[in-house]
Formats: structure tokens, C-alpha cells, sequence
């Protein structure tokens, strides 16, 4: 009885949690409710565009696939939804969107194949549009792969002549960027007609419900204490609490017991670090190699990690240097260690790090991946454990 209740576990973990796949159940979105408000009223509104941008990693292709199911059942919409690679062009997009569009609407058969170039005239594109005669919803993904500014000013030209010509058609861009100019270029006629809408990190009690509705899916129950540190290890992002809680999960219900302790956790977290991506684990490694002064990068790499940031995820050099202080047992000088941060903003250590602002008195620094962050976050925690003496 005992191991068939194991085995049916197990079977049910890929459902619980999906740290490797976009998420698409209903109620992980009960939180994102605003968001998904304003591009429903996008939607709703004639000549209305979108732009769905935030950090890597906080759920924007997650809420895009629901977007893309939901709202079709929900608002009688034709929905379509493709994604972007780094050679793609304007022809090889459209085209893909057509192609897509021919599956979703029995009637309809594109009448032209576009060249695949960047020299598409938008009228080509409207006018095969008109064919369609229903209220139709485009969800363009992972945008920020495009790296031809020219196929972001033609998107960005056909968004602005559907809006004067074709409102019952709704473009929703979606990437990674910090703003929208990052993603489809400065275009102050674009103001009028794109929604703007930021997805930021998850707030804790968002995490914690993923966790607890995962949980109660599998009949497992957690420590308060390993609940909040997964939740303070993800650093605001779903992947992370997923992978967690499901590594952590999975060890409980091999060791046949209901509750996840603090012992689960620890050995989630080492499966965590074996089976992180290999690009994260190669860009860290990168960063902190050195022929000399063995832990120097990785030192200052870790302080960058463990220090407090901004609003903005960002810091200042002086900041890290109380850590480093900890981490070193012994007293750093900022001029020091100046130069090690400037190199880890260098291709040659992984540009692991980048420069906010261009004066050297108001520089300030970032992760460029934050999931990287919270990977080193982990790496910390483990090596804390395995030394007793460690940051403290």
C-alpha cells in the first residue's frame, strides 16, 4: 500500500511542479490577475496594441501560453501564438503567423508567402490581415531575439497601420527587456496605441502559494522554516521555487515520509546544483577561474550576491564591501576589488555582471541573468553547510 501510494506520488510530481516548462495551469495565475486584466482590455479595446516585458525568467512565456488559451474560450478570439528565433526577419514571421493562423481558422488559406526579408511593405501584411473578418489576437514571443533593429521598426510600422486600419486585430509583443524601447526600438508614434506592461518578480506570497497548492496535489507537507527559504533562495522567480519544492518533494516521498524537512531541502538543493543549466554552470565557472589569487573573482562574485539591492536589482561598489568582509575575514579595500567587478562585466568572465549608469561616481552594477543569481544563491548555501565557519 505503502509503495503503491509512493508510485502514484511520483507519477503526480511532473504535475505539482514544472521547474522545465512554461507554466499553464489556471489557478498558478490568480496572482497575475492584473496583467492579465490589462491585456484583456487591450484586446477589448478597438486599435489597442501590447507589450508584455520583464526580467528572464519571471513567467512571461507562462502567462502568454494562458493569454493565448484562455481569453480564445473566453472572448469568442481567434488566438495565435509563435515565437521568435535569432534569425528570424519580418517575411519569416509573418509568415509563421499565417501559417499558424491557417490551423486555428477552417475558412481562412493565406494568399501570399512572403519573401523572407526585412523589406516587407506593411500593406502587404494588412491586407492579407483583412482576410480574416474576426476579432484575431497575435501573441509574438520571446521578441528579444530579434537583434535586427530593421525587423523591429517593420513590426513595430505594421503594429501602428493596424491600429488605424484593422481594430478588431490585437498584436501582443512579449520578451525580456527592462523597457520597451529595449525590445522594439524608440517609436514615439507607437505611444497612442501600446499598452505597456511590466511583469515583474513574484512577490513571497505568491511563491508560497505554488508551493502549498503543489504540496497538496502530492498530500505532502512542508516545515515552515525549508518553506520560506525556498522562497527566499528563488529570489522572486517560479522556476526556482518549482525546482526546489519538486527536488525537495521528491526526496520525502523516496524516503516515505509526509512532511518535507530541513534535511529533504539540503539534498534538493545539491540536485538543484547538478542540474542546473549547463550555459549558468559554464558562465560561473568562467567568471571565477583565475591563474591567480585563487578565490579573488568568486569572492567579490559572491558578495555581489549576497548583497542588498535596489528596486532597480542593482548595487553600488561600496555596498559589497562589508561582505567581502565576511566572506574574507579580513578588511577589503574598495579600490581593490574595483577592478575585479569591471572584469566580470567583460566578455572574457561570462559578463556575469553589467554597468548601470555612466559616471564613475553613480555607477552602479547588476546581474545581467538574475537567474544566475539565485544559482550562486544556492552554491553558497550549500558550501555554509559544508563549512562551519563560513559567513560568520
Amino acid at each position: 500500500m505503502e509503495s503503491e501510494r509512493r508510485d502514484i506520488q511520483l507519477a503526480n510530481l511532473g504535475k505539482a511542479f514544472t521547474p522545465s516548462a512554461p507554466v499553464t495551469a489556471t489557478d498558478f495565475f490568480v496572482r497575475r490577475l492584473g496583467e492579465i486584466e490589462e491585456i484583456t482590455a487591450s484586446v477589448a479595446e478597438p486599435g489597442q496594441h501590447a507589450v508584455l516585458y520583464g526580467e528572464r525568467g519571471v513567467g512571461k512565456t507562462s502567462l502568454a501560453n494562458f493569454i493565448d488559451s484562455a481569453l480564445g474560450n473566453a472572448y469568442n478570439l481567434v488566438t495565435v501564438k509563435i515565437s521568435c528565433n535569432q534569425s528570424d526577419n519580418t517575411g519569416e514571421i509573418w509568415n509563421k503567423i499565417f501559417k499558424k493562423i491557417s490551423t486555428q481558422v477552417d475558412d481562412y488559406e493565406p494568399n501570399i508567402h512572403l519573401s523572407e526579408t526585412d523589406d516587407i511593405n506593411p500593406s502587404y501584411i494588412i491586407e492579407e490581415l483583412e482576410e480574416l473578418h474576426k476579432p484575431t489576437l497575435i501573441i509574438i514571443d520571446e521578441f528579444d531575439n530579434i537583434k535586427k533593429s530593421i525587423t523591429q521598426t517593420q513590426i513595430a510600422d505594421t503594429i501602428k497601420v493596424l491600429s488605424d486600419t484593422i481594430p478588431y486585430i490585437t498584436i501582443l509583443i512579449v520578451g525580456v527587456a527592462d523597457s520597451i524601447n529595449d525590445l522594439i526600438g524608440s517609436h514615439a508614434s507607437l505611444e497612442r496605441c501600446l499598452k505597456q506592461i511590466k511583469l515583474g518578480r513574484m512577490f513571497p506570497q505568491e511563491l508560497q502559494q505554488i508551493i502549498e497548492k503543489g504540496l497538496k496535489k502530492l498530500e505532502l507537507r512542508i516545515d515552515e522554516e525549508v518553506k520560506k527559504d525556498i522562497i527566499e533562495f528563488s529570489q522572486g522567480f517560479p522556476h526556482y521555487v518549482h525546482l526546489l519544492a519538486k527536488l525537495s518533494a521528491k526526496v520525502a516521498i523516496e524516503k516515505s515520509t509526509e512532511n518535507i524537512t530541513r534535511e529533504c531541502f539540503d539534498m534538493a538543493v545539491n540536485e538543484a546544483i547538478k542540474n542546473t543549466q549547463e550555459s549558468m554552470r559554464k558562465s560561473y565557472q568562467k567568471a571565477i577561474t583565475t591563474s591567480r589569487n585563487q578565490h579573488g573573482f568568486r569572492n567579490v562574485l559572491w558578495a555581489c550576491t549576497l548583497v542588498e539591492e535596489d528596486e532597480n536589482g542593482t548595487f553600488r561598489a561600496k555596498d559589497i564591501q562589508d561582505i567581502l568582509l565576511k566572506i574574507t575575514k579580513k578588511k577589503v579595500q574598495q579600490q581593490s576589488y574595483t577592478y575585479n567587478l569591471g572584469m566580470l562585466c567583460q566578455n572574457q568572465k561570462g559578463a556575469v555582471l553589467e554597468k548601470v549608469g555612466e559616471l564613475s561616481n553613480q555607477t552602479r552594477y547588476r546581474f545581467k541573468n538574475p537567474l544566475l543569481k539565485a544559482y550562486i544563491k544556492l552554491i553558497i548555501y550549500q558550501q555554509k553547510k559544508e563549512t562551519t565557519n563560513f559567513l560568520t
